[in-house]
């Protein structure tokens, strides 16, 4: 049995569109005897949209960038926590007001934090309720930070600063324009051998595949294939460059 592991965002949703062709082919994949599952940047609650919207299977779930794993019943199977005092330094970060949002989820909830919340700033977020800063007075077990740049540019650059201050103490994973906060140590990789040890999966039989920054550990400890729209870097380090998972799973299939 082999196991797929796949990003969401802009690798099995390009342009805003999941193609029947990829939900067919994951099919087949899994006919196969093989076993597929979504590691991604979003959260339960966003997975859950995506995943009922397009009658995903799967046999497994990573989120928030490896915080949270999930089983094929959607049951959770391990989680890691943000330290609260560096969730309120964050916040207070003059980089960080560069995002239009700041978003943060935990098991119960999708928060946008705004101290003077207007709705028209945040639609579209999915969000389920505001925080302001009376509220990170207390303790709320943040699985992620969320936040978004105008450019890679800007996004790499407050990645830089960021890490000066905080890398001690969290994870900073960059995208294509966004930067996630997770606990120190968790990224997709660290969430995905995770699972293969709890599953007792070799890690030989893992297969991945994404297009943005935060795919790259994954990419480069497992071999694994990127997107024909990723940057070079990440292209640099995978097995292979695909233009749709559908492609991937073919080749896997028929050597």
């Amino acid at each position: 049995m082999k196991v797929l592991a796949s990003d969401y965002d802009g690798t099995l949703l390009v342009d805003d569109i999941f193609s029947n062709t990829t939900l067919e082919a994951i099919k087949r994949w899994r006919s196969h005897g093989n076993s597929f599952g979504i590691i991604t940047g979003r959260d339960i609650r966003l997975a859950k949209v995506a995943i009922g919207e397009h009658q995903i299977p799967f046999d497994f779930l990573i989120c928030n960038n490896g915080c949270v794993l999930y089983d094929q019943h959607g049951q959770e199977l391990k989680s890691s926590y943000l330290p609260d005092e560096i969730v309120r330094q964050l916040i207070n970060n003059p980089i960080i007001a560069r995002s239009p949002y700041i978003i943060l989820s935990n098991k119960e909830e999708r928060y946008v934090y705004d101290d003077d919340y207007q709705s028209a700033r945040y639609e579209n977020l999915f969000y389920t309720q505001v925080l302001t800063k009376e509220d990170l007075k207390q303790p709320n077990y943040f699985y992620q930070m969320d936040t978004r740049f105008k450019d890679a540019e800007e996004m790499f650059w407050a990645q830089g600063v960021l890490e000066e201050e905080f890398g001690n103490h969290i994870q900073i994973n960059p995208n294509i324009v966004t930067l996630d906060f997770t606990p120190k140590g968790v990224t997709k990789l660290s969430g995905l051998q995770a699972y293969v040890s709890l599953m007792q999966i070799s890690p030989t039989d893992i297969i991945t595949v994404g297009d943005g920054m935060n795919d790259l550990p994954m990419i480069e400890y497992f071999h694994g294939y990127t997107m024909a729209w990723a940057f070079d870097r990440i292209k640099e380090k995978a097995r292979a460059v695909v233009s749709s998972v559908e492609e991937l799973i073919h080749k896997e299939l028929n050597g």
